[in-house]
């Protein structure tokens, strides 16, 4: 059975963090554009730059859950700063969910997560489709105003209402949903971004995207579905996701205190609904590519996305580790992982 969940914290940081953590994805996680529109926090003043693997180059640094079960504590955390405990379960932005998925058997876990490959060392890698960056302006525009005139077709999938609608915006005036466009999927998504007690935006990086400098909050924004790694740590049945998917869900606002049942807590059954809702979404993305469907740019088609992510990825991992090596010999493997 596939279970989402959030990471422990001895599994990420500390001398017992596993081997996948250390040496493959890194203890910083860069946020997606879909975490900062749901109220995620970045770190304070810092540029935008690239993690450890991080091809693209893209995205903040942010902060995020984790938990120490045995102390029976929610921490926030990131690489470099002071690892706290949480002590207001109510809380909906600030700190940023990067989950993990533990699963019984690989062949469920091949329902959700595609292009599975080896890196040696008992780990795998493969990706799964999800909103992860705002489209660009201009295509924010030309899609608003295709929405307006009916010109998106609509998609549904509906398992999950995303946790970005702000209090003083009523659910039913709020519009998230899915639509297709010229072979690609996006998700309309209203902007709740991390702000103070006194409700105001303190941290302008916390309105600025990959693509957009500037959000406002309650902005309607479109954010494209893509292929986002996940790393298959096979020993202990777990994938652990690279980035930060969202925020905007509170831990167990319920009784504002550590769960007792986790199943049972917002957090937890927000993680059902969002993993019932992940699988729809790539059994819709396969029956696309299954069809043949294309955008008039074959480089941006979901036909083609895996495969071109794929090779930037290795190409700039191989040439690093060549670099590193003092030798060429890895950069010029063809088809290869490198340990």
């Amino acid at each position: 059975m596939l279970k989402m969940r959030l990471p422990e914290k001895s599994k990420m940081f500390g001398p017992d963090r596993i081997m996948l953590i250390s040496d493959r994805i890194g203890q910083e996680a860069t946020l997606t554009d879909m975490a900062i529109i749901t109220g995620a926090n970045s770190r304070e003043n810092q540029e935008r730059r690239n993690v450890p693997y991080d091809a693209t180059q893209k995205g903040l640094i942010g902060l995020y859950y984790t938990i120490d079960s045995l102390k029976q504590e929610v921490c926030y955390t990131s690489y470099d700063a002071t690892i706290g405990t949480c002590n207001n379960y109510n809380i909906k932005d600030w700190y940023g969910v990067r989950p993990i998925i533990s699963y019984d058997t690989y062949e469920e876990l091949q329902g959700i997560v595609s292009e599975i490959k080896d890196m040696n060392g008992g780990v795998k890698r493969g990706y799964v489709y999800i909103p992860v960056y705002a489209a660009e302006r201009d295509i924010q525009k030309h899609l608003k105003e295709l929405k307006k005139t009916g010109g998106l077709n609509s998609l549904e999938i509906k398992d999950v209402r995303y946790p970005v609608y702000s209090e003083n915006v009523p659910e039913e005036n709020s519009d998230f949903k899915y639509y297709r466009y010229n072979g690609e999927i996006y998700l309309l998504a209203r902007a709740n971004l991390c702000k103070n007690e006194n409700g105001k935006i303190t941290n302008q990086n916390d309105r600025r995207l990959t693509t957009i400098s500037n959000v406002d909050d309650g902005e309607n924004i479109f954010i494209k579905v893509e292929a986002t790694e996940i790393y298959i740590d096979e020993k202990n049945k777990e994938a652990y996701f690279y980035r930060i998917l969202f925020s905007g869900v509170p831990i167990n606002a319920k009784e504002n205190k550590y769960p007792e049942n986790w199943d049972e807590s917002d957090m937890g059954e927000y993680f059902k609904k969002y993993l019932k809702e992940l699988q729809k979404l790539q059994q819709t993305i396969r029956k696309l590519k299954g069809k043949g469907e294309n955008s008039s740019n074959n480089d941006t088609s979901y036909v083609n996305q895996f495969h071109k992510l794929n090779g930037e990825l290795e190409a700039v991992t191989q040439y690093m580790m060549g670099m590193l090596n003092g030798s060429k010999e890895n950069s010029e493997k063809s088809g290869e992982e490198i340990e």
